[in-house]
């Protein structure tokens, strides 16, 4: 009796020893997982900071190369406005010349037809 009783505790016993055991084993495997969540949380936030640094460094370029297109656009509208006081310079130019040409003849005219003293007095 005695000894049914021992062997009815010690399986009881190895039965609430495999039981911890088993719980044991579940514990360490949720622990491991865990440790791995928090070793790609610490890989993640590195990452993420990374990201948010490429990120903010292509936002820069993209606003610096916004600035040098825009400062381009307004150089080709000034060159365009340039070329056309360009133009209308050399038109009055030409203009001044022709007249200058005309102003030539006539004073050739001039002093064809009139006499000596009538030069000078002009």
């Amino acid at each position: 009796q005695q000894l049914k009783e021992e062997k009815k505790r010690a399986l009881n016993q190895i039965e609430s020893l495999e039981g911890e055991l088993a719980a044991n084993r579940d514990a360490y495997i949720q622990r491991k997982c865990m440790q791995e969540k928090l070793d790609q949380f610490a890989d993640l936030e590195r990452e993420n900071h990374s990201l948010k640094s490429r990120n903010a460094l292509l936002l820069e370029n993209q606003r610096s190369f916004d600035h040098v297109k825009e400062e381009l656009e307004d150089l080709k509208k000034q060159r365009s406005r340039l070329e056309i006081k360009v133009q209308e310079s050399n038109n009055a130019t030409a203009e001044l010349d022709v007249a200058r040409e005309e102003l030539k003849s006539w004073r050739g005219l001039l002093n064809m037809l009139l006499s000596g003293e009538q030069r000078s007095s002009i």
